[in-house]
């Protein structure tokens, strides 16, 4: 597939970017209930954002969202909605002995990383997911002492009960100030489907 042609209103400069805004996977609110028990007392980011799996961040301002979600329609036209499944827990590592924790979202190909992949090259300058390592799709639910982070775990693993649920659009979000809530401005249908 051809890339997307962008206007100069979404050919950005990576200067243009900010933390305020992203593009992501956001559950239905029907399968929210066991993520957020957990997130509500372990996620320092409970308040301001959903329970999500981050494509694009950071994104470009909101002020650019009507013409970023024409670019992105036409560049997922003909991705076609898949099925996830949260039900393994991992972490990563991070500075002074701290872990995040998140859920696994297992599709039954890579889905997701083509997903994202498609989203970047049509945004190329939105690359921050993609430059360490490689694209690693995840969902927070919590931060822990690294070196506690199995014991952390195992109450939640053992009274886990799977979540599948369909991925048909992405969402654009945003928020105001940097401890608002962010917000859906957009969704971007999958294979054109409208929702």
């Amino acid at each position: 597939m051809s890339r997307p042609q962008r206007n100069n209103n979404t050919s950005s400069t990576p200067a243009d970017k900010v933390v305020k805004s992203a593009v992501c996977v956001i559950p239905p609110e029907s399968v929210w209930q066991q993520i957020q028990d957990i997130r509500k007392n372990h996620d320092k980011a409970y308040q301001r954002w959903p329970p999500h799996v981050n494509l694009l961040y950071p994104f470009l301002p909101n002020t650019k969202f009507a013409e970023a979600s024409v670019v992105a329609t036409e560049a997922l036209k003909d991705v076609q909605p898949f099925k996830v499944t949260l039900r393994r827990f991992n972490h990563f590592k991070q500075g002074k002995g701290v872990a995040t924790v998140w859920l696994d979202p297992q599709c039954q190909g890579d889905e997701m990383i083509q997903l994202q992949r498609r989203l970047q090259n049509a945004f190329p300058i939105c690359d921050d997911l993609s430059k360490r390592g490689g694209f690693h799709p995840h969902l927070t639910v919590g931060q822990c002492q690294s070196a506690t982070v199995d014991q952390w775990t195992q109450p939640f693993e053992a009274t886990w009960d799977t979540i599948e649920f369909t991925v048909d659009h992405v969402c654009m979000i945003s928020r105001e100030g940097f401890e608002d809530p962010f917000k859906v401005d957009h969704r971007i249908p999958l294979a054109g489907i409208n929702e």
